[in-house]
């Protein structure tokens, strides 16, 4: 019992340290196998959650048997939710229920090799739901004109909203549609400088045209692309293999942290405590 207490309270002390910014946490036992992993907004509050009288049975358990807490800091919670994916995906951790088989947060697919690209919902995207608006003829649910109804027949009522370039009637040109699928895909790569600068030229260039009503539209369009994106940087390198390692030593302790990507995407990471490193260096 006495032991227990301990662990729970090297656990607190552990938790005490944590940063109140958004990151990734992992319980692991006294084998450095990964019990549990999360994330947070904050990562010191969210985890101390795990130490209050309330607790489901499933997490007292995890409390019981973790040894230490480790996180690993993101830019945003966006990059949160993509690295606990990730490392749940890769460690298939006990205590955890939701992403460890095939479902993952939904993506989005274009159809590129038809007239009219449709755009999708398939299992691919960083967020819980996909309610990314994109103008070009998706409503917002995944859902684009089937190419069944190109051309003819009437629009529907998201045309009328203003949601949809309504190619089903012949609205809009095949050129002018796949402008638009083009700022959709630049979109989806996170290539926002870009859309943000064009969209600022086009703006300009309405504004000066007195075409106010279409200016308006642009520096909404620049709006939401600051407002709701974030940049994923812990899936910044696309395709590739490398190990990330950082060490730190204070007072005569060392400390080396390992990163493993695995086509361009964190897998895991390892800590090593080093013994003897007195008078040595970082490099």
């Amino acid at each position: 019992m006495v032991k227990q207490q301990d662990r729970r309270a090297s656990l607190e002390a552990q938790v005490a340290s944590f940063p109140t910014t958004p990151g990734v946490y992992l319980f692991k036992d006294a084998k450095g196998r990964v019990l549990y992993v999360g994330k947070a907004d904050s990562l010191r509050d969210r985890v101390r959650n795990y130490f209050g009288p309330s607790l489901d049975v499933r997490f007292v358990r995890l409390v019981e048997r973790a040894e230490r807490v480790e996180y690993v800091l993101t830019g945003s919670i966006s990059e949160s939710y993509l690295l606990e994916n990730n490392l749940i995906k890769q460690h298939k951790p006990r205590y955890n229920i939701r992403l460890k088989d095939d479902k993952s947060y939904p993506y989005v697919k274009i159809t590129l090799g038809e007239d009219f690209p449709r755009i999708l919902r398939t299992r691919i995207f960083p967020y819980r739901t996909c309610k990314l608006r994109i103008d070009a003829g998706d409503d917002g649910r995944g859902k684009t004109v089937p190419p069944s109804a190109l051309p003819g027949g009437r629009p529907c009522l998201l045309f009328h909203l203003k949601r949809c370039t309504a190619p089903c009637v012949g609205n809009t040109t095949k050129d002018e549609y796949r402008a638009t699928i083009d700022r959709s895909v630049l979109f989806l790569e996170g290539r926002y400088e870009t859309l943000a600068r064009d969209a600022r030229k086009e703006m300009a260039a309405a504004s000066e045209a007195l075409q106010f009503e279409r200016a308006a539209l642009l520096r909404d369009r620049l709006v939401a692309i600051d407002r709701t994106l974030d940049r994923q940087e812990v899936h910044a390198y696309k395709g590739d293999d490398f190990d990330v390692l950082a060490a730190a030593i204070d007072e005569g302790d060392a400390v080396v942290q390992v990163f493993r990507v695995r086509d361009g995407t964190v897998v895991g990471r390892d800590h090593f405590a080093l013994e003897g490193s007195e008078g040595a260096s970082p490099a």
